[in-house]
């Protein structure tokens, strides 16, 4: 019995100085880091001046969904093992509520936040042509044009409140890109893309510019292109040092961050690419790697969720910015 005592009493003391510890590293921006599902190691700092300052446990496991903004929340759409799933995941309480099913459920379908509410268009095997406007607060669907046949493996992205730009995707490599208008429920066809992209990413630079990078294509997986939608024309960038399809890319402070996908490193690496400069700069490798993984920039933190071959795909995690920009 005394020794079973003691032990207790051991237990309890190394767990108020991991509990101290903890919140030691989380005053100052540190992190509790998931190594995989079952195990967490505190990381003072890793490589690159790449901290994680925050790990969240999906609730249901996610590849190749939709993770779209909402003012303080994320809603998560759909996925490769679970097509209709929906959650809203609030970044201040860190935790989820379920929400109304997709109905058809789908993958490899886009997403955007129009207005507060979030667009969803495509996909495989379900989504087909079908768009529809989500309301959170409602938590319903309105039925919008289709486009203008199966699409999926595409991009969509906000312009403005009321424009959203849909480009790429399948089937067969797609180069057409469409101006899709909220209010009047009616596209604007735009220059095709050239080569075409499917799995590539498309992120808003400027209110007038969209850089369009990487993907599937003919020479397109090192590639970019920046779309001037005043001009209709495109400028090619410079290329990367390495190729890769399925992989995400976010705005953040003059740069974009790409991250993960199915690449010539596995799916490891990021770069930060300099739009002023033209430039790229390595950053600390994904650890786990991913594809088909999905980011998002949270409060000026990228927020990198789900995806393939990470131990666990119920993982997720933030970069802190402040330290990803000073490396």
């Amino acid at each position: 019995m005394y020794n079973i005592q003691i032990g207790i009493k051991n237990l309890s003391q190394l767990l108020t100085k991991v509990q101290d510890k903890l919140k030691e590293l989380l005053d100052n921006k540190c992190i509790v880091y998931p190594l995989n599902a079952s195990f967490r190691q505190l990381v003072k700092l890793i490589p690159d001046n790449f901290k994680i300052i925050l790990p969240i446990q999906l609730s249901i496991p996610r590849i190749g969904h939709t993770a779209v903004l909402v003012n303080e929340n994320i809603l998560f759409s759909g996925s490769k093992n679970n097509l209709t799933s929906q959650q809203l995941y609030s970044i201040n309480s860190n935790s989820f509520t379920a929400k109304a099913n997709l109905n058809p459920g789908k993958y490899e379908h886009a997403g955007c936040n129009v207005n507060n509410n979030v667009l969803l268009n495509g996909g495989y095997p379900n989504g087909g042509a079908i768009q529809q406007l989500y309301n959170i607060i409602s938590d319903s669907f309105t039925t919008k044009a289709n486009l203008s046949g199966t699409t999926y493996d595409h991009t969509c992205i906000t312009i403005d409140d009321n424009s959203v730009l849909i480009c790429g995707g399948f089937p067969n490599l797609q180069t057409s890109q469409k101006l899709y208008n909220i209010n009047s429920d009616s596209f604007i066809i735009k220059a095709n893309i050239n080569p075409g992209r499917i799995v590539h990413s498309s992120v808003l630079i400027n209110s007038n510019s969209v850089l369009i990078s990487f993907g599937n294509g003919t020479n397109t997986q090192n590639t970019q292109q920046i779309y001037n939608m005043e001009t209709n024309i495109f400028i090619n960038k410079v290329n990367s040092s390495v190729s890769r399809m399925s992989h995400t890319g976010v705005y953040t402070r003059g740069s974009v961050l790409f991250s993960g996908g199915e690449s010539t490193d596995s799916g490891k690496s990021q770069q930060l690419y300099n739009i002023t400069s033209d430039s790229f700069t390595t950053k600390a490798n994904l650890d786990p790697n991913r594809n088909w993984h999905k980011a998002v920039n949270a409060k000026e933190n990228i927020l990198i969720s789900g995806g393939n071959y990470a131990p666990s795909i119920h993982e997720s995690y933030i970069l802190d910015l402040d330290e990803f920009h000073r490396g």
